[in-house]
């Protein structure tokens, strides 16, 4: 497993593929890394894409915390910071759900120049009053009933995407604590929520938050909105040919950026980033394809209206900055990647204990890598 700690937590990810665009993709609420495994998604995605896959913190095999203080709304997006600093990767595509889908918008709407194309769904990308009602109703539920529960109840209904049967039952101190955070995070004050890169919203139809991403849609502007028609919001996320072929439609014909810069942001404060870089990843960078065309405010189509493209998915590579060292080649979700940049730590049994690494001791007090 490869970690990297931020902002004093320790951050769980995957890494998969050897060419391409980088792309992370971002699972949901009470949902994993294995999500996006399971479905099927970095099979085929990490044939034309570097893949990077994390667990949010609370989530999957990142770090735990029964504290809502360490689920603070700016923290999730500076985890992916975190993580692309220490592969040395300048900038990402991003495909979130759910959870995922406010993560990405944060990324996108402070850390302009750290991603190019985004698409999420699953949820409105900020918050609403009506996803924070949910929140405080499945706070209120797992007061009196265990987390195991919750989660047969809700994946019975569709409305939650997890592919992990097993429920451990420590995760209930972890959910309580990120619901009632998540309830308590602010909603955004400005009716219009302009943004520097290419973004699409998706729902599919029968999603009971299909409406509030549609209106979010109209909040940002040049925002595409895309319905899977018949879908609930987990046969919305299993349905891997319609969200991927929408996925690469996307990739294959952004709308040019207001701002094409893409440099680097400083490391994001309390985030551990690697100190030694390797000369290969730093002689490698990745071209950006910019003929991308401006199309009007807030399109929206269905997946059957939406026109494919002949142009190469590779093409539109982003502005990657580095390439991983040679030597990869993943073996599935729980599996080390040697082309990964940067030192590799294993999560340890106790999540309070400092991890150990063959290339130093990871201080998680501190957030600081010692070599």
């Amino acid at each position: 497993m490869t970690i990297v700690v931020s902002n004093k937590t320790r951050i769980h990810f995957q890494y998969e593929g050897e060419k391409g665009a980088f792309l992370i993709l971002h699972h949901g609420l009470f949902g994993s890394h294995k999500d996006w495994f399971d479905a099927g998604y970095v099979e085929e995605l990490s044939k034309d894409f570097r893949v990077i896959i994390p667990d949010a913190r609370g989530h999957g095999r990142s770090e735990r915390h029964s504290q809502k203080e360490r689920f603070r709304f700016a923290l999730f997006a500076e985890d992916m910071v975190a993580i692309m600093d220490w592969l040395d990767v300048r900038n990402a595509h991003f495909v979130g759900y759910s959870l995922g889908a406010l993560v990405g918008f944060d990324l996108l709407y402070r850390f302009p120049d750290r991603v190019r194309l985004v698409m999420v769904g699953g949820e409105a990308p900020f918050v609403t009053e009506p996803a924070q009602a949910d929140w405080r109703e499945q706070a209120d539920q797992l007061r009196g009933k265990p987390f195991s529960q919750l989660v047969d109840e809700r994946c019975k209904a569709g409305r939650l995407v997890r592919s992990n049967s097993t429920v451990d039952e420590e995760e209930h101190g972890v959910a309580v604590a990120l619901l009632e955070a998540m309830s308590g995070w602010e909603a955004p004050s400005r009716e219009k929520l302009p943004v520097q890169s290419p973004i699409t919203l998706f729902a599919g139809e029968n999603d009971p938050a299909a409406d509030r991403i549609a209106a979010a849609a109209r909040r940002i502007p040049r925002a595409r909105f895309q319905s899977f028609p018949g879908l609930s919001h987990l046969g919305t996320f299993q349905d891997k040919s319609g969200l991927m072929g929408a996925l690469h439609r996307f990739i294959r014909t952004p709308r040019r950026p207001t701002d094409q810069s893409h440099r680097a942001q400083s490391p994001t404060p309390g985030a551990t980033v690697s100190q030694e870089r390797s000369d290969e990843l730093r002689a490698v960078e990745a071209s950006s394809n910019e003929n991308s065309s401006a199309k009007d405010d807030g399109d929206t189509t269905t997946a059957g209206e939406a026109a494919g493209s002949e142009q190469s998915l590779t093409e539109q590579s982003i502005d990657t900055a580095h390439e991983p060292s040679e030597g990869g080649g993943g073996q599935g979700p729980d599996s080390d990647r040697p082309g990964v940049a940067g030192p590799s730590a294993t999560v340890p049994d106790d999540p309070a204990s400092n991890g150990q690494s063959s290339h130093g001791d990871q201080d998680s007090s501190d957030g600081n890598f010692k070599s």
